[in-house]
């Protein structure tokens, strides 16, 4: 597995890149520390989400997308960027798990 920054065609969020051996099942989430989701009041410090599914051996890429209500807390507060804890799993057929936990700076 691993990660990186969409670009600005994908909107603001980031690349999870999965190869299996079989069918598998990729989820991951975007998710920010207390003292920055204190500052940007928001509800959750969860800010974004994406899944993805493979049907047979391959790669596939899963875009986790920021939610508007994060964008849109950063921007108000005249802020460019959003410092956050990327965290994905993918499962297979078989039950094997595999995760990814990286620290990315998502540019708006």
């Amino acid at each position: 597995m691993a990660a990186g920054i969409a670009d600005r065609y994908h909107g603001p969020g980031a690349f999870v890149r999965v190869a299996c051996s079989a069918t598998c099942d990729v989820s991951g989430t975007l998710k920010i520390g207390y003292t920055m989701r204190v500052h940007l009041r928001l509800r959750s410090k969860t800010v974004g989400r994406g899944k993805g599914h493979l049907d047979g051996p391959g790669t596939t890429n899963v875009l986790l997308a920021l939610d508007n209500s994060a964008i849109r807390a950063v921007r108000k507060r005249h802020g460019n960027q959003l410092p956050v804890r990327l965290d994905a799993t993918a499962k297979d057929a078989d039950g094997r798990r595999s995760k990814l936990t990286r620290r990315l700076k998502i540019p708006l």
